[in-house]
């Protein structure tokens, strides 16, 4: 589970290099976000709700439609977390 959770957690830091300030409100930005905010991988693997990250199907046009906190929040909730976890920034 360690290795997966590392995975991801680099997967996620290497979406940053992508987003820029120009692109604010793009699909690209939500989901990168959206997905920083549901897993909260930083200071500690140990504790990342990786969980929220995990998929069967995904349609983009769906699921980022919305502010990147409101798809967290929706993405944890699907994965079983209480709804008054808070979002990891």
């Amino acid at each position: 589970m360690y290795q997966a959770g590392f995975l991801a957690a680099e997967k996620i830091s290497e979406m940053s290099y992508l987003i820029s300030p120009e692109n604010k409100g793009s699909p690209d930005s939500n989901l990168y976000f959206a997905l920083r905010y549901a897993v909260a991988h930083q200071p500690s693997h140990e504790r990342a709700r990786f969980k929220a990250a995990a998929f069967n199907t995904f349609d983009a046009s769906k699921e980022l439609d919305s502010e990147p906190g409101e798809i967290a929040r929706r993405w944890l909730s699907r994965a079983g977390y209480p709804d008054h976890i808070s979002l990891g920034d």
